[in-house]
């Protein structure tokens, strides 16, 4: 799955909310820098791994911090589901850099466990999903870019 990079042609930061998040206004133009997100099944646990290839691969965190991680996590608590997901991102984004590729990072692997693994999200979860980042939305915040260029506020 394809996650792409965004520049920032306008960002207007409100005051934090009550749960200490800022609210965010803006305007992004995609470009042309991908980061590639792969995953795959396992049958034998319900662990969720991710290993990190290419040139910002060191400054990628592969714990619990990992927001495509937190991101499978958040599919199989709010489903129930029982498999586990090895993850592989190709990073070419810049880490850092304001580019949203941690965001396009976890967004990519929603939409790859969704409809690339059949078993992991079974077909039920596709009517659900919106319903569920729209709950999501209401206890978080940040922002999530789709890979079609979307962008869901989380």
């Amino acid at each position: 799955m394809r996650s792409p990079a965004k520049i920032n042609l306008g960002l207007s930061v409100g005051p934090p909310r009550p749960v200490g998040f800022h609210p965010l206004a803006t305007v992004y133009q995609a470009v042309a820098l991908y980061d590639d997100v792969t995953a795959s099944l396992r049958e034998d646990d319900t662990d969720v791994t991710v290993e990190v290839i290419g040139e910002f691969a060191e400054d990628v965190p592969t714990d619990d911090s990992n927001l495509a991680i937190r991101a499978a996590r958040l599919l199989q608590s709010e489903y129930d589901v029982e498999e586990g997901v090895d993850l592989t991102i190709r990073k070419t984004i810049p880490v850092a850099g304001g580019m949203a590729g941690g965001s396009t990072d976890a967004a990519a692997t929603l939409v790859a466990c969704i409809f690339g693994l059949g078993n992991f999200a079974s077909s039920y979860i596709i009517p659900v999903f919106v319903q569920t980042v729209q709950n999501y939305t209401a206890t978080k915040a940040g922002m999530v870019l789709l890979p079609a260029g979307l962008a869901l506020v989380v």
